[in-house]
């Protein structure tokens, strides 16, 4: 009943989107000849897919400094939703397992190693933290985990620093199950946390008309049904993805409370200190 209820909720999106959106897109001239280029932060999936609907064209760029820029992108010839486009010609890119280093196969995920001549020679009088970021082959360990498809396309999919270690030693990418569980109708922002416990957890902005309810008991409820319904619907869907526990905040997460980066991404480390105590609470019952 709730995956009927979730495909009923994607087929009106996207007659909304054919009905209005199309009038709209005429009025601001945006059309098949309009050019997007998305650099410096994750494209969500869903965006991806809204933009290719309408016709217009996001084109995606990935790279880092130290390595010039650009490592990856996307053409409207060569592009996949999802990915951040094909490796650029002049550089080399290879994905290695985190443990041991060495390179994995295809379609396998790992951390993201690239060599080239657009490659930085080091850190400015800061040997200590060159050497580090470099293998003994000359590779620039960039710190996300990604795949490459066998025709070399790359995936991006996190940063090392943000996965999640279950205590079970699980890793999981939760910037991928927050862009999920946003699909939801009750969830305006959300922030999943677990490392090293025994299951993952939500701190949770409900949507304004959700907010304040008569009875949050069975609010919260349904927000689990709902989130772990649309989890369920991943092509790589493992139990351990499932949010067991959530907890409301009445504030939203934003640059000014410390919650968001000035590029309007997750501040983990701050989320985490700021509800530190509501945190450890959802896991009382199992101490």
């Amino acid at each position: 009943l709730q995956n009927l209820k979730y495909l009923h909720y994607k087929l009106c999106s996207y007659i909304g989107i054919f009905c209005f959106f199309s009038r709209i897109l005429k009025k601001i001239n945006l059309n098949n000849e309009t050019i997007i280029v998305a650099f410096g932060a994750q494209v969500d999936y869903e965006t991806e897919k809204f933009y290719n609907i309408i016709g217009v064209h996001l084109l995606v760029i990935y790279g880092l400094t130290e390595a010039g820029g650009c490592l990856s992108y996307s053409t409207i010839k060569n592009k996949k939703i999802g990915s951040v486009g094909k490796i650029n010609s002049n550089m080399s890119v290879i994905i290695c397992d985190q443990n041991t280093g060495l390179e994995v196969s295809r379609g396998k995920i790992g951390l993201i190693k690239t060599k080239g001549p657009q490659l930085m020679h080091g850190y400015y009088k800061n040997k200590a933290l060159t050497k580090k970021v470099f293998d003994n082959e000359g590779y620039l360990l960039t710190g996300d985990i990604g795949y490459l498809t066998s025709d070399n396309y790359l995936f991006f999919k996190a940063r090392c620093k943000n996965i999640i270690v279950l205590d079970n030693g699980e890793n999981i990418n939760p910037e991928e199950l927050e862009c999920l569980c946003k699909e939801s109708k009750y969830i305006s922002q959300i922030n999943i946390v677990g490392q090293d416990k025994p299951y993952l957890t939500g701190i949770v902005v409900l949507k304004p008309e959700y907010r304040n309810n008569a009875d949050m008991k069975i609010i919260k409820k349904e927000v689990l049904i709902d989130i772990n319904n649309i989890i369920a619907t991943m092509e790589q869907f493992k139990y351990t993805f499932q949010i067991k526990n959530i907890i409301f905040l009445e504030e939203e997460f934003s640059f000014k409370n410390k919650c968001l980066t000035k590029k309007g991404t997750m501040n983990r480390m701050a989320i985490y200190k700021k509800y530190l105590k509501q945190i450890e609470e959802m896991y009382e019952n199992d101490k």
